[in-house]
């Protein structure tokens, strides 16, 4: 049973970040419980953002990181912390898991906090 194309930019705009005419045109032969359960199922698997490691940034209270200048750490963390919220944008934009980004979007706005030296 073909789906309306109403019907299917309505659940990815709530379930995700929308969809494209020509993707919601090959899912149309669809129907709709398909479309819903093809999304819940596709986010299940997640990929983690590699970008950035914690041996990347030096500890504070290491002994080898007394001789980086603080000034220095704090550009070195500023830049690192930039690269990770481009990586994120960009998972947001090119990912499968459409679900699953849009709950992780929705709880990070819930549960966020400001970490002054993450």
């Amino acid at each position: 049973m073909a789906t309306p194309l109403g019907q299917i930019f309505h659940v990815y705009n709530r379930l995700g970040f929308g969809i494209s005419y020509p993707d919601a045109k090959l899912l149309s032969e669809k129907s709709l419980n398909e479309i819903i359960t093809g999304l819940i199922i596709s986010s299940t698997i997640a990929t983690y953002i590699t970008e950035i490691k914690k041996e990347d940034i030096p500890n504070r209270k290491d002994p080898g990181s007394e001789s980086t200048d603080k000034k220095e750490l704090q550009e070195l963390i500023t830049r690192k912390l930039q690269g990770l919220n481009i990586a994120w944008v960009k998972k947001l934009l090119e990912t499968k898991n459409i679900l699953l980004e849009k709950q992780t979007l929705f709880w990070h706005n819930n549960f966020a906090c400001r970490v002054r030296h993450p």
